[in-house]
């Protein structure tokens, strides 16, 4: 099977860690959200993505590259954003097999979305969409079903309740939907679905597994500590992970690969890869990517620190979002609701909310 990834967004929602990573390439304990979602694939039976990009492409390129989990991965560069349509219309000679699949990149799902084949197969629409039911359906689109599971209205983010079914973001689709895109820039949701659904040609397919959009600062945290609550003791340690004798771990919490943790961890930590933690230094509710460097008697609590930042001695941080590269001078305290963007120096207390531009 073939399967489309809408990778181009800009994911502004999330500054200041997009500023220079993209969100796909966010960690979810210590992986990847493209390549967790790359494996899931595989382990359904696709062997082709093709990745529709644009914002940081040369990062995604480069971390994932041409072949993951046995996925074949062709890239589709948009030199402008085309929407969620568009970039399918121009994917649509690399598509040589129908069904296919089409989805945002920045979800999490699990095998259970399989389950949309059987239903596609046996009442074959141009296309079906994963539904997936939440409390607050605001912030999505949201569809009103027929009996027999045909949508038969369309409606993105609603400003009221129909139904807590909303658009999961996943699609499985047929030839024919490239008659319905027009090429340029498209929305899917706004230009296509309400046609298809006007025409009886759009069914619904309730997926119950896994799902959460990765849209929000909140979200990102909100993945990784539902994950970090299904692990077997709520605890996970990966390879080449030196403890020290000093180090104390407190459940739930995650360690990534070739990280040194000397302080006191937990509890909801999550450390990625090659990451060090020095004595005294204590972090919890937070989450921190590759290669942070957490100095002595330094405390994290409620933050996420981007890749590569440096954090001396007896720093507090608290509440508070730090890009990739940033450091941190000695004694400093951050504290309530302050974003510093990547590569700058902290060399004073700043007390928000504040952005650190």
């Amino acid at each position: 099977m073939k399967a489309i990834i809408l990778a181009g967004g800009y994911g502004t929602r999330l500054r200041p860690l997009t500023c220079v990573k993209p969100k796909l390439l966010f960690p979810i304990l210590g992986k990847p959200i493209l390549k967790r979602n790359l494996e899931v694939l595989s382990r359904i039976g696709v062997d082709k993505v093709i990745l529709a990009v644009n914002y940081l492409a040369k990062e995604l390129k480069k971390e994932i590259g041409k072949n993951y989990a046995g996925v074949n991965i062709v890239y589709s560069f948009e030199r402008v954003p085309l929407g969620t349509g568009g970039p399918i219309k121009k994917a649509e000679k690399l598509i040589d097999e129908y069904p296919f699949f089409i989805m945002n990149g920045d979800i999490l799902f699990e095998e259970e979305i399989s389950g949309i084949l059987k239903i596609h197969n046996e009442k074959h629409p141009i296309a079906t969409i994963a539904l997936h039911e939440v409390d607050d359906p605001s912030r999505f689109g949201v569809v009103k079903l027929n009996e027999e599971m045909f949508i038969e209205e369309f409606i993105e983010k609603p400003k009221s309740t129909i139904s807590k079914l909303i658009n999961a973001g996943i699609y499985l689709a047929e030839k024919e939907i490239f008659n319905y895109i027009r090429l340029g820039k498209v929305s899917l949701e706004k230009d296509v679905f309400p046609i298809l659904a006007s025409e009886k040609k759009l069914l619904g397919y309730k997926y119950n597994g896994l799902w959460i959009d990765i849209g929000k600062l909140n979200d990102f945290v909100k993945a990784n500590f539902m994950l970090l609550d299904n692990l077997e003791g709520n605890l996970f340690i990966e390879s080449n992970v030196k403890i020290g004798r000093n180090a104390k771990i407190n459940p739930p919490a995650f360690i990534g690969a070739k990280s040194k943790i000397n302080g006191e961890i937990g509890p909801y930590a999550v450390i990625n890869n090659e990451c060090i933690v020095h004595n005294e230094a204590k972090i919890s509710n937070s989450i921190l990517f590759q290669k942070v460097h957490i100095g002595r008697a330094s405390v994290i609590t409620g933050s996420i620190i981007g890749d590569e930042a440096f954090i001396d001695r007896n720093v507090e941080i608290k509440d508070s979002i730090l890009s990739s590269k940033v450091i941190v001078n000695k004694g400093i305290r951050i504290i309530n609701n302050v974003k510093i963007c990547p590569f700058k120096e902290v060399e004073e207390d700043i007390i928000g909310p504040n952005i650190i531009r």
